[in-house]
């Protein structure tokens, strides 16, 4: 089609790589005239200044004989957990960089879900083919798309978007929550020999991590205890596999850290959260030439946090710091010697009973309004450690130092 020489040039910048299987390329100008599929690919470098608009018209020409040839196959369907997943992501791109175009595009796409996927009688669709919703949802897809409508109400302050995550969300707990509080994925789970078992969380949060998200924000945003009740009963049938791996669940970590779960009695042996085994306490001395915060933590039996400095910059620091104020020194404790398989060397950390100690100028810190010390930290023992935290304690006055 080109030519021999005019396809000697192109291929001067361009070189032709055969897909796996196909038969062996015998000369680039014969490839043009024959059938072997390849891929163009630019080489380098490519001197820019020596016939480009030629290459250009070379480039059009072999262009208007593949358009003519049958495209590869594509995947036309709209998976409604995927969807979820973009809502959720363009909302929050949208709020946070005060990019109204990003929310425009969440909308737009949460009202197809809805108008399309979801019908008020049969529930939810897990996909959207030619425009026709088909096959039942999982719980994955009713709850990334729950919060991913939960995000457009934070973003637009649209109170229909919450309405509507909540009517998922109910029908989320009448279709796949079981007797013993735990979640089925699927609603035909009565009709297989064996249900799917939830391994974590992979490419994307599992169901359960998405569901419990769900439902804590929901629990929170309106107040209905239902919702967070059904939580805590999702996680507390989660707690062993939790405590075997949980670094297969960081979505969930992640929502149990962000809506400030607290482990109920059931579920309070396994350490979910940095919070559940790091206590913390701080009291105000006076004295006759400054103000001292002392931060008191207790941590339990077989946890510990990195000492500051760290071992490792990759390493969380156990660090001070307050709300509105801003201390002359901040006193850290020694640190004790921590010597786990991983690291021989061991890790510098603080165990049991410690005291962070903060120095203000005289007069600093006042009575008339309360004081939050935040201490930032991570709690680990010898096989993992829990997602960081930044625990918040309000200072109370002591007696005079």
């Amino acid at each position: 089609m080109l030519g021999d020489e005019a396809a000697a040039r192109f291929f001067g910048a361009y070189e032709l790589t055969p897909l796996a299987g196909q038969e062996s390329l015998r000369t680039e100008a014969q490839t043009l005239e024959g059938e072997y599929p390849g891929v163009l690919r630019r080489r380098l470098p490519i001197d820019e200044t020596r016939e480009p608009g030629e290459r250009n018209e070379a480039r059009r020409q072999l262009l208007e004989v593949r358009n003519h040839r049958l495209q590869p196959a594509r995947d036309e369907k709209l998976v409604v957990a995927l969807n979820g997943l973009a809502i959720q992501a363009f909302a929050r791109t949208g709020q946070l960089l005060g990019m109204p175009q990003y929310i425009e595009a969440a909308r737009r796409s949460a009202e197809h879900m809805w108008l399309v996927a979801y019908d008020q009688n049969s529930g939810l669709r897990h996909e959207i083919f030619n425009d026709l919703p088909q096959t039942d949802a999982f719980l994955d897809d009713y709850a990334l798309l729950g919060l991913g409508l939960l995000a457009l109400h934070d973003a637009t302050g649209d109170n229909k978007w919450r309405q509507r995550a909540s009517r998922l969300a109910d029908d989320l707990l009448a279709r796949f929550l079981r007797t013993d509080g735990s979640l089925a994925t699927t609603t035909a789970e009565k009709d297989l020999p064996l249900p799917p078992p939830e391994d974590g969380d992979n490419i994307y949060p599992s169901g359960s991590s998405a569901a419990v998200d769900l439902l804590l924000r929901l629990g929170r945003s309106t107040g209905a205890t239902r919702y967070s009740d059904a939580a805590r009963g999702i996680v507390d049938r989660l707690g062993h596999r939790l405590e075997d791996a949980p670094e297969s669940w960081p979505a969930l970590l992640m929502a149990l850290d962000e809506n400030d779960f607290a482990p109920s009695a059931r579920s309070a042996a396994v350490p979910l959260l940095t919070q559940a085994v790091v206590r913390v306490s701080a009291v105000l001395k006076t004295g006759t030439d400054r103000d001292e915060v002392v931060v008191t933590l207790q941590i339990d039996d077989g946890y510990h946090v990195n000492a500051n400095p760290a071992s490792y910059d990759y390493l969380i620091a156990t660090s001070l710091a307050f709300d509105r104020l801003t201390p002359t020194q901040v006193l850290y404790p020694e640190a004790t010697l921590f010597k786990p398989s991983f690291a021989p060397a061991g890790l510098k950390v603080y165990e049991g009973k410690v005291a962070l100690a903060a120095s203000f100028r005289k007069g600093t810190v006042g009575t008339d309004s309360p004081i939050d010390a935040i201490v930032s930290t991570q709690a680990c023992n010898s096989e993992i450690c829990l997602p960081p935290a930044k625990l918040v304690v309000t200072v109370t006055r002591d007696r005079p130092f």
